[in-house]
């Protein structure tokens, strides 16, 4: 597989493309995502249109079109090419429109050995940056990286309603993206790739998976209004006798089977952004869940200004927090592993759990009347570890960021903040 740039990366975030791209490792198919916002003036179409990279990977677009585009064909060609200086590209990646674009195949070969297909390219309603529709229909192929074997298989991914303007004018400095670009909606279906897995030697791969990703976002102008995301099946299976593996094997696991979902909408009146849900799940290990609500959060948190981003954060406050742990064998295989440590058995191990608790929790909350409440009910997941939920809200209405920050006693700002706990319901 083609090994990219961080210049190269930074074009694929720009085209949307930066989920296939980071992936795959397509060093030229950021360039060609990155000529994707074209034009309105004429039509361009490449007909067998082919280019070597430097590193001696090849690019064949066998036919594409460019319509409504304000570029010229040698300006499309030169954004096409993987080794056109990083100033050149950030220019016309400024200055590109297009109506529509179609591009129905694009091959990679790769210079050690295999091939990566991406299928049906399209995209529409392109100016400078904002980008209506954006995809392509699927992604194959297999080959050879400096460090082994890759293959890569992909479903649909769907971009719409972007705003990626201020990723477009930050092309000439990576490092420097800006973090106010708005995706309207992104999707991504049926990945699956192998890559080496250098740090476990010779041979070694590592299988990622993902049956899906969902992310909708919804703005008034420049302000998030409210966001969903769903993740499902992501797969995590590193190879035998990697660091990773060895410290999944510590708890008889393999690999990760990983779903996530985040909810959370914010409401610039009232100055209110409220994170309705973010849980985290395995299927063979449990689930963290986090809900929380901040207050006197400034609208300038979603500008391009880094100083005002940062003030937004010092000045706002947390007015609520809830943290749900959901047990699905991790607890079992915690304790085993711990007593096989310790040299005990697990039904020792947890009476010695059970009695740090109900020494330690009302120790550390400094002497406050629900300690001995919240040690009981740790106590009581860890005799029967089903769930445990813990509840925090400041007892003046919200605890301010800078305030938290500060440092000082910690007993003190404990004593600010009212906390609860309920195991198994």
């Amino acid at each position: 597989m083609l090994r990219h740039s961080r210049r190269q990366v930074s074009y694929a975030t720009i085209a949307g493309a930066s989920l296939l791209t980071l992936a795959l490792g397509v060093g030229a198919f950021p360039r060609i995502a990155a000529a994707w916002p074209v034009g309105q003036d004429g039509t361009v179409t490449l007909d067998d249109f082919t280019v070597t990279a430097a590193n001696g990977n090849i690019v064949t677009i066998k036919h594409a079109e460019f319509e409504g585009t304000n570029l010229t064909e040698e300006e499309i060609k030169k954004l096409l090419t993987p080794d056109t200086p990083a100033d050149e590209e950030a220019a016309l990646a400024q200055k590109l429109k297009a109506g529509s674009i179609s591009i129905p195949l694009v091959d990679v070969a790769v210079k050690k050995g295999g091939a990566v297909h991406i299928h049906d390219v399209t995209a529409s309603d392109i100016d400078s940056g904002k980008i209506g529709k954006f995809g392509f229909a699927s992604v194959d192929g297999s080959g050879t990286d400096e460090d082994g074997p890759v293959s890569i298989k992909s479903g649909a991914f769907k971009m719409e309603n972007a705003d990626l303007a201020d990723a477009l004018g930050s092309l000439g400095n990576p490092s420097q993206i800006s973090p106010t670009n708005h995706l309207g909606y992104v999707s991504w279906q049926g990945v699956d790739f192998v890559v080496p897995d250098k740090e476990a030697g010779a041979g070694k791969t590592t299988h990622i998976a993902l049956t899906s990703f969902e992310l909708r976002n919804n703005y008034d102008g420049a302000i998030l209004k409210d966001a969903a995301m769903k993740l499902k099946g992501l797969i995590i299976e590193p190879s035998k006798g990697s660091e990773f593996a060895n410290n999944l094997a510590m708890m008889n696991y393999t690999r990760l089977e990983l779903n996530s979902t985040i909810a959370a909408h914010y409401d610039a009146a009232s100055k209110k952004f409220t994170l309705d849900d973010f849980t985290l799940d395995d299927a063979g290990a449990g689930a963290i869940g986090l809900k929380a609500s901040f207050e006197n959060i400034d609208p300038a948190l979603f500008g391009a200004d880094s100083a005002a981003r940062m003030g937004a954060v010092a000045d706002g406050a947390i007015s609520s927090l809830e943290i749900k742990v959901v047990n699905a064998g991790l607890f079992e295989k915690s304790i085993a592993f711990f007593a096989d440590q310790q040299k005990t058995t697990a039904a020792a191990l947890k009476k010695q759990w059970t009695d740090a608790a109900g020494q330690m929790l009302p120790a550390v909350l400094g002497g406050d009347p629900s300690a001995l409440k919240i040690a009981a009910e740790a106590q009581k997941f860890i005799g029967a570890p089903t769930n445990l939920t813990i509840a925090v809200h400041p007892k003046s209405g919200a605890l301010k960021f800078s305030d938290a920050m500060a440092g000082g006693d910690p007993m003190a700002l404990v004593s600010t903040l009212d906390i609860s706990a309920s195991a198994n319901k």
